[in-house]
C-alpha cells in the first residue's frame, strides 16, 4: 500500500523524500543540492509526507471495511510505520 501511495509523488518530491528518509540527508544539505533554503527543503518534505500519507489512508479506507475506531487505530500503526516503509521501499527502488 505505501508503494502504491508513493506514486502521488512527482519525481522531484519522491527524490527529495529518498534523500531525506532513505539517505539520512539533512534539510540543510538538501536545501543545498537544491539551492533553495531550509523552510523551502521542510515544507516540501512535509507535503511529501503528508501526500503519501493521505493516499495511504484512502486506499486503506477503500480496501478495508473497518469502523471508524478500527480505521484510525490501523491509520496511527501506518503512520508510526511510514519512514520505515518509505525507507525500504525507495531505498530499493531505481534512482
Amino acid at each position: 500500500m505505501i508503494r502504491e501511495a508513493l506514486r502521488v509523488l512527482d519525481d522531484r518530491e519522491r527524490m527529495i523524500f529518498r534523500l531525506y528518509v532513505v539517505d539520512g540527508l539533512s534539510v540543510e544539505r538538501i536545501a543545498k543540492v537544491y539551492g533553495v533554503s531550509q523552510s523551502t527543503v521542510s515544507r516540501w518534505v512535509a507535503k511529501a509526507r503528508d501526500g503519501v500519507t493521505a493516499e495511504a489512508r484512502r486506499l486503506l479506507r477503500e480496501r478495508l471495511l473497518l469502523s471508524e475506531a478500527e480505521f484510525e487505530s490501523v491509520a496511527g500503526l501506518m503512520i508510526s510505520q511510514l519512514d520505515l516503509s518509505v525507507s525500504r521501499i525507495l531505498a530499493a527502488a531505481p534512482t
